[in-house]
């Protein structure tokens, strides 16, 4: 197997490892496949020469992507593209499917609409990915960030399709609880079962890690995520820096969100209201929640668990900043998270917070 003629990242010969993890850098058996609730389609990380070399394949998304890769300051990084014809992406309705330079016709802050972009979490720097063996030295130490040069503003006029394959040499590989350490964010380990023994799926494991870190520390999460994060709309609705407990999944929510997300994305509404005419408190009561205090933020066009969470933090369409001031409630210490396919708005993601 060998990739992009780099004689730096060529497996073809003396495989020492062939390792698969997930996406949250915990190992899988070669034969395991996670759930296929999983909206992602970048279900592995492969490995090669002892880690040392590291596989994956990234699917065409709005905004960004933290990946369970650890780059030390001043690492040395050697990213390789796959030269495969069935590894492109695209970003535009009616155009034809790009590779991760971009689109040379399309700029935005100077660069190729769609090309690939790579920073390091603690640092606003981005590297432009120009070349099918691309190298830099890392000018900050956090997790792997990866995103595509987009206006997210504009978000519902895009239509992500396709996906690249890459190799990457000169990061760590480590599981999301180690991230979240050497990230210093220090999320406890939450039991992430269902109460009949299934695990959630990854999709909603990693939605509620950005939760938990928004209310671990806001402060870090709005410089590490949210790089164009504008202070001013913090004048009439400041954000108080303060440590919050975490929110853990619970099985009675997760139902709930899940029948009303499902109702909106099959019919193609949107709103707190059912199409049978039910609300939220209706669901509450049919599922036997106990608490009368509780919430529900709902947010269109996304299947990406940065860009939801930034949505609640920033909506800058929102008067009165609810959703914020939801996900910031200290007296909320379960959630329920549902994403699903969205007939007009390509994805739904309803989350359901109480005490």
């Amino acid at each position: 197997m060998g990739l992009c003629g780099s004689s730096d990242l060529n497996v073809k010969d003396g495989i020492d490892s062939n390792l698969t993890y997930d996406m949250m850098g915990n190992q899988l058996d070669n034969s395991e496949i996670l759930s296929n609730k999983s909206m992602t389609k970048y279900r592995s990380i492969k490995t090669y020469n002892s880690k040392k070399i590291l596989e994956f394949e990234i699917e065409a998304f709005i905004g960004e992507r933290e990946y369970p890769i650890y780059i030390p300051k001043k690492s040395k990084i050697e990213i390789n593209i796959l030269e495969d014809k069935n590894f492109l992406w695209a970003f535009l309705p009616e155009e034809k499917m790009i590779d991760f330079k971009g689109y040379s016709n399309y700029k935005y802050n100077n660069k190729n609409l769609g090309c690939l972009l790579l920073r390091i979490s603690s640092s606003h720097n981005y590297y432009q990915v120009n070349s099918n063996k691309f190298k830099f030295v890392s000018d900050a130490e956090g997790s792997l960030i990866i995103s595509a040069n987009l206006d997210i503003d504009n978000y519902l006029f895009y239509e992500p399709k396709g996906s690249i394959k890459l190799m990457i040499q000169g990061g760590e590989l480590c599981d999301i609880k180690t991230i979240d350490e050497l990230t210093k964010y220090g999320l406890k380990s939450i039991n992430f079962k269902k109460k009949e023994g299934k695990p959630y799926s990854e999709i909603y494991l990693n939605i509620l890690r950005y939760i938990n870190k928004a209310r671990i520390n806001i402060e870090k999460y709005i410089n590490d995520f949210i790089i164009d994060y504008d202070s001013s709309i913090n004048e009439e609705f400041p954000i108080e820096n303060k440590q919050l407990s975490p929110c853990e999944i619970d099985t009675k929510l997760y139902k709930i969100a899940e029948e009303h997300c499902k109702d909106l994305g099959k019919n193609g509404t949107s709103g707190h209201m059912g199409t049978d005419g039910t609300n939220l408190k209706n669901r509450g009561e049919k599922h036997k929640i106990k608490t009368k205090d509780y919430a529900e933020c709902i947010v269109y066009g996304y299947d990406n668990p940065i860009s939801i969470i930034n949505f609640l933090i920033v909506n800058k369409y929102s008067k009165n900043k609810k959703e914020r001031k939801i996900l910031l409630n200290n007296k909320y210490k379960k959630v329920g998270i549902s994403l699903n396919q969205h007939i007009c708005y390509s994805y739904c993601c309803v989350l359901i917070f109480s005490e």
